[in-house]
């Protein structure tokens, strides 16, 4: 006779006395491990998108686009983008879509990476293209 074998909490414990009964403790054993498997599955399946870079990127943008303020800054920027396009077209400076935008980028990444830092780019430069002369800031520029 083997002791009593709890199951599962939500199952009553089961007491285990002839061969019939041990066979329907694996079976039922069985049913609860696949159960099991799946949910686990179904748990590391969320899981890893959770952390799908790709998904998370997405749903930033997605909750990030939902904001009204959000929208009406995507709005201006591309009837701005639109109009500096149709411009430049018109004017022939630029030959294509793909080189308009990608000028616009550099223009956009540089502007941010500069932001502020005009005078120390500018005392760079001179100190490249004249090493031996004292470099002249800014101000003492604006007031000669």
């Amino acid at each position: 006779m083997i002791t009593p074998h709890t199951i599962d909490p939500d199952i009553t414990t089961v007491e285990i006395t002839d061969y019939a009964s041990l066979q329907q403790s694996i079976r039922q054993l069985k049913v609860l491990k696949l159960h099991q498997k799946e949910m686990l599955r179904a748990d590391i399946t969320g899981f890893v998108s959770a952390l799908n870079p790709v998904e998370l990127v997405k749903d930033s943008l997605h909750n990030l686009v939902a904001d009204k303020g959000v929208q009406f800054d995507l709005v201006k920027m591309g009837l701005n983008l639109s109009a500096e396009l149709i411009s430049a077209r018109l004017f022939g400076r630029y030959s294509s879509l793909p080189v308009f935008l990608g000028l616009k980028a550099v223009e956009k990444i540089g502007g941010f990476f500069l932001k502020g830092k005009t005078s120390k780019v500018n005392t760079a430069i001179r100190k490249l293209l004249a090493p031996d002369s004292e470099t002249v800031s800014i101000e003492e520029n604006i007031m000669t």
